[in-house]
């Protein structure tokens, strides 16, 4: 006989990292990290899939759907782990998961919501991506699109240059009217 599990026994899925121990020390030694001092030093580690951060980052909607790397950003002096005095810049090679990827979202686990808090989209030059932070934990690297919204705030490019005509036939409607109302005026 066997035994049926019961509901409070079902199986969790298998939850993906997205990354190899080999991968994590690539983007360690490919690292380029500008804005520490020269005792300081990167760390990139895996999260063990049976992690509980692993297990938040995959219940997240925001990465629902998406292709995702997860990784623990740490920065180091002297084997002390630290976080950084203001903004650092961060650029990392692209992982296996999301190699395609011409955009990349960032993110970084709120360890106090236990929600992922999106650093914004950056794009991917030359199979790299720069990104800027001021905390170090656990960080998800999910594949964009490039509609999507950059580090800035701003939506993409397109979508500036359309508010830019619409602002521009806007002012020439207006200037059209205030002629007019002007000859209405003298006439």
């Amino acid at each position: 006989e066997t035994e049926e599990p019961s509901e409070t026994e079902t199986e969790i899925p298998s939850i993906s990292n997205g990354i190899t121990e080999e991968e994590a020390q690539q983007l360690e030694d490919e690292a380029i990290v500008e804005g520490i001092d020269e005792n300081s030093k990167l760390e990139v580690s895996v999260i063990p899939e049976t992690s509980e951060k692993l297990e938040i980052v995959y219940k997240d909607e925001a990465i629902r759907d998406k292709q995702y790397t997860v990784v623990e950003l740490t920065l180091t002096t002297g084997g002390t782990e630290i976080q950084p005095n203001g903004k650092i810049k961060i650029q990392l090679p692209l992982t296996n998961n999301i190699k395609d990827a011409a955009y990349v979202e960032v993110f970084r686990l709120n360890e106090s919501t236990n929600k992922l808090d999106s650093l914004g989209v950056v794009e991917v030059i030359e199979g790299k991506f720069t990104f800027e932070t001021d905390h170090f934990s656990t960080y998800v690297f999910a594949k964009a699109t490039e509609g999507s919204i950059d580090q800035f705030g701003d939506v993409n490019v397109y979508g500036n240059v359309m508010i830019l005509i619409m602002g521009a036939v806007l002012l020439m409607g207006g200037i059209v009217v205030l002629c007019s109302n002007k000859r209405k005026t003298i006439g």
